[in-house]
């Protein structure tokens, strides 16, 4: 998790670092290892770093590629950045300076331009700055996992992490939008584009939002879809999963600071656990509960024993301190999210972080496997509406 910013003048006034340095000040605490800011003429980025990937000095943002060319500011993890990389290097003579998987980003727009987007496998959130064309670009991943915020009032473009590093800019208008509103009481949040703050969108998953002094356009990248792959049955289906499952949980794991697990009782963590258990000695992390119905470290206690890997249950339910903590939760959501489990995930992952830089998980695995016990619901109700 790293914390990126930017800024735009579309009318070509020169860009603030004084700006971005206050950008990336309200969003610190993404980003503890490190601290830039880079300017030229009309933009201006700024990035505070976790280092997961090249430790060194090699890995600082904001990057340029050799040349100059293309400038970015990323967050994320591009899983696909060795393959991408020998590519790069075969088919254009690119020699890479770091480890780092954000020096791949400019390579591989120069190569192959926009197309380059869709090629990328993991969770990304970045800004590129195309001096030639005089265009910004910000790219989200395809499903939408690091947020990325923006403004245009067509003179300025603003984007941040978080919407607090956006208002850190006095001249960002802060006014709440009343429909955003009515979504977030209705269903929790306010959905993949727009944001309690009128004015203030979010890039949509799988998008890439351009910028120039012509105006900015919108495009999806990529999108899900359904194959036409059909089982004949369940141990033709696992043989084909197994592979696939065990290149992306590998490709996830490639880091340079220490790995833990987020292990709860469900189908999603555990097989993340036993998958990334054959190459590494992972501490698997759950939340406890006294409260019997909310706490899995029984059946999490019992996938730790399978994979023979040390287990840790974190005690998340004590009121001692709740009020600060529950302050803390809504400072970083901004407002954009109302889900009560952030408050013992939040405690959780404090104490985490006091022994691991990266925590996997299963989230949204559930939903795709079927893990829940309402998905057999869901199933039943489809089988009435049949007989209907």
């Amino acid at each position: 998790m790293c914390g990126i910013a930017g800024l735009y003048h579309r009318d070509g006034r020169t860009a603030s670092l004084e700006t971005i340095e206050a950008t990336t000040t309200a969003t610190a605490h993404r980003g503890p290892d490190d601290r830039a800011v880079w300017g030229s003429g009309s933009v201006s980025f700024g990035h505070r770093r976790l280092s997961i990937r090249d430790l060194s000095s090699a890995g600082r943002q904001p990057m340029s590629d050799p040349s100059g060319q293309v400038t970015i500011t990323f967050n994320g993890e591009i899983y696909n950045d060795a393959e991408l990389r020998r590519e790069l290097a075969r088919d254009f003579g690119f020699i890479f300076r770091s480890t780092c998987d954000a020096e791949t980003i400019p390579l591989a727009y120069r190569a192959w331009g926009e197309s380059a987007f869709a090629r990328f496998e993991g969770m990304f959130a970045f800004a590129l700055w195309d001096p030639a064309l005089q265009r910004l670009f910000l790219v989200h991943d395809g499903v939408g996992i690091k947020p990325l915020f923006f403004s245009d009032d067509s003179k300025t473009v603003r984007f941040a992490s978080e919407i607090k590093g956006l208002l850190a800019d006095p001249a960002q208008p802060r006014q709440l939008c009343p429909e955003a509103l009515h979504r977030y009481f209705a269903m929790g949040y306010v959905g993949p584009s727009s944001t309690t703050i009128r004015g203030v969108r979010q890039v949509p998953p799988g998008s890439v939002v351009r910028f120039d002094a012509a105006g900015s356009s919108a495009a999806r990248y990529w999108q899900p879809s359904r194959g036409a792959v059909r089982f004949r049955t369940e141990a033709e289906a696992i043989e084909a999963f197994l592979p696939f499952w065990e290149s992306v949980v590998n490709g996830m794991m490639v880091s340079d600071v220490p790995l833990g697990v987020l292990q709860s009782g469900g189908m999603d963590s555990t097989l993340v656990t036993l998958t990334g258990a054959r190459n590494h000695r992972l501490p698997l992390f759950t939340p406890g509960f006294s409260e019997s119905s909310h706490d899995e470290t029984r059946a999490a206690g019992e996938v730790a024993k399978i994979a023979r890997l040390e287990h840790q249950a974190v005690s998340v339910d004590t009121c001692a301190g709740l009020e600060p903590t529950l302050e803390a939760v809504v400072h970083h959501l901004d407002g954009q999210v109302c889900d009560e489990s952030a408050v013992p995930l939040y405690l959780l992952l404090q104490r985490v972080r006091q022994q691991v830089t990266v925590a996997l998980s299963g989230d949204g695995g559930d939903e795709f496997f079927g893990g829940y016990p309402t998905y057999r619901a869901s199933r039943i109700a489809a089988l009435e509406r049949l007989h209907c």
